[in-house]
């Protein structure tokens, strides 16, 4: 008898109600969880069992269930499955050892150890990991596309693939990657540059790239849409790194973040361009379901979209470091909670941490940030924003907009401007829903253009006409030698009272790209000449690049 589930597929020797089983799998905790459930479904929707049991080991990835009937008699399984593709769905392949016994009455010991003895016998069945493999995509390459390397279900942790230009033409192809990566084996899909061209994905489908499997790094690709193409990417895991890639003309969304089955994504040295589409389709819409997920944007630089809000996001947490976002339709950043049905709950509070970008209206649309809420769902976070640059364009123009449910925002370090010379309402609340129905609204040393209306709790406020910006009108937000923005920042901006934000990014330790994505083997370091300046950059510090030094995501 077989009872199956989304992940694979328990085999059984007589009777449903005779059956007698153990599974030996090498797979991630969360893998874990996930199966232990589906086999309790399969078997519950039988015939109910007394019990399933598990023993998983963290340390080793190694989880050990057994389950029985109400007569403890039958049939023993024993599975040792493929350890290359711990997720994926089980065939006749995998199986490395079955052993059926009649009648078996034994401890859990003696089951393991049976196991284990008999795993020693099979050739090449060590509890070691597989050495990493490497695959090449591409014209004359052992595989033409990369579709055709996720059909051959060769790929396994660690593993490399290198993707080929394909001249200068796209690839038409839909991938979807769902083999797991580990911690410290992720599997990475490169694209290869060959005379400065990147290989270009693209898709007639509805979607292009969709990743289902965890710890990826996807790195080195043009990826565009196509006609009837609304997500060029679909993150539906957990610990992806896309980097060192371009994102452009699509339809509908350039990457979509799928609610519940998504976790931590950080998005690297990322260009997004011409995407978007009306209201609610946007450049960047993630969401994480996730608990502790975290969605980190950096070094990103995001222009000339046809619709939607530039980035939105309804992670359980943001991290928006050293980005230069302009030219949204609507809002250049939001930051929000979930759509899930229930509103958002003040007990799961969602906290974003934007520290060091810059944020440039081009549209005629006022406002460039929103947080809160959008009327479908509320975070009931803390804001922090320090170090940012926001640049209005309009008359009315808002900086920041508190929709529905919040707890807190602090600004300190930043430069709030308008263009046209107007001036911009700092926070608009007048949607807000502020927790416990208390405002909490403090910050230190921003520099805000004259006329505009500030709030009454910032304190150390530089104000002026002009901040004096290199060159606005051609996007050079750096301060000039004679700016008001040098040397007035503070060196320790610190949270509203009894609102301190959970491990922030503290002062910014790079610039943003100018206009542009530096190569993303080096970041641009933004060592303090005297204090801190206001604003995303320091003064008359030419660019100074250095060695990577990855932050590391961390599940809060």
């Amino acid at each position: 008898m077989a009872a199956t589930w989304k992940y694979g597929r328990i085999l059984g020797h007589g009777v449903i109600g005779r059956l007698f089983g153990m599974i030996l799998l090498r797979i991630s905790e969360r893998e874990a969880s996930i199966i232990l459930h589906r086999i309790q479904a399969a078997l519950y929707s039988s015939r109910p069992f007394y019990s399933i049991h598990h023993r998983y080991n963290a340390a080793t990835d190694w989880l050990f269930a057994y389950f029985f009937p109400d007569n403890l008699m039958g049939d023993l399984l024993i599975i040792f499955l493929n350890r290359r593709r711990p997720m994926a769905f089980i065939t006749s392949s995998d199986l490395c050892l079955v052993l059926i016994h009649r009648s078996l009455r034994g401890r859990l010991l003696v089951w393991q150890a049976a196991i284990m003895v008999a795993m020693a016998l099979l050739p090449g069945n060590s509890l070691a990991a597989s050495p990493n493999q490497s695959y090449e995509v591409g014209p004359g390459r052992t595989y033409a596309r990369l579709s055709d390397l996720v059909s051959a279900d060769v790929l396994g942790p660690g593993d490399t693939v290198l993707v080929y230009p394909n001249g200068t033409a796209s690839y038409n192809d839909t991938v979807i990657f769902d083999t797991h990566g580990t911690a410290d084996r992720r599997i990475t899909i490169r694209g290869v540059r060959v005379n400065g061209q990147r290989p270009i994905l693209s898709s007639n489908n509805n979607y292009g790239i969709v990743f289902k499997g965890d710890h990826y790094i996807f790195e080195g690709f043009e990826v565009t849409g196509a006609v009837g193409n609304q997500y060029v990417i679909i993150h539906r895991a957990d610990h992806i790194l896309i980097r060192d890639t371009l994102i452009r003309d699509c339809p509908g969304t350039g990457l979509l973040g799928h609610d519940e089955d998504a976790g931590s994504l950080t998005l690297d040295h990322v260009e997004v361009t011409n995407c978007g589409n009306g209201l609610y389709q946007h450049p960047i819409y993630m969401t994480t379901g996730l608990p502790g997920a975290v969605f980190r944007m950096q070094y990103c630089y995001l222009h000339n979209q046809k619709g939607g809000n530039g980035v939105k996001s309804r992670a359980n947490r943001n991290e928006i470091y050293y980005n230069w976002i302009e030219g949204s339709y609507y809002h250049e950043l939001e930051m929000i909670g979930p759509d899930d049905g229930t509103g958002g709950s003040p007990d799961s509070p969602r906290h974003s941490d934007v520290v060091g970008n810059v944020f440039i209206k081009k549209q005629d649309f006022a406002t460039l940030v929103r947080i809160g809420g959008d009327g479908t769902g509320q975070s009931w976070g803390r804001y922090r924003f320090v170090n940012n640059t926001l640049v209005g364009r309009s008359d009315g123009a808002v900086a920041i907009r508190a929709f529905d449910g919040l707890q807190s925002i602090e600004l300190h370090n930043n430069v709030f401007t308008n263009a046209n010379g107007t001036g911009m309402r700092i926070i608009r609340d007048t949607e807000a829903t502020w927790h416990n129905g208390l405002r909490v609204v403090a910050g230190i040393n921003n520099w805000i253009q004259a006329g505009s209306v500030s709030a009454p709790e910032l304190i150390g406020t530089i104000q002026g006409t002009d901040p004096q910006f290199v060159n606005l009108a051609t996007g050079d937000v750096r301060p000039s030698t004679n700016s008001p923005l040098i040397n007035v920042g503070t060196s320790n901006p610190a949270s509203p009272t009894g609102y301190p934000f959970p491990s922030p990014l503290m002062l910014p330790k790079q610039h943003p790209p100018l206009r542009t994505i530096a190569p993303v083997t080096v970041v641009d370091a933004r060592p303090v000449v005297g204090a801190i300046d206001v604003g995303a950059y320091e003064i008359g510090i030419p660019p100074l690049y250095t060695n990577r030094v990855y932050i590391p995501i961390i599940k809060r």
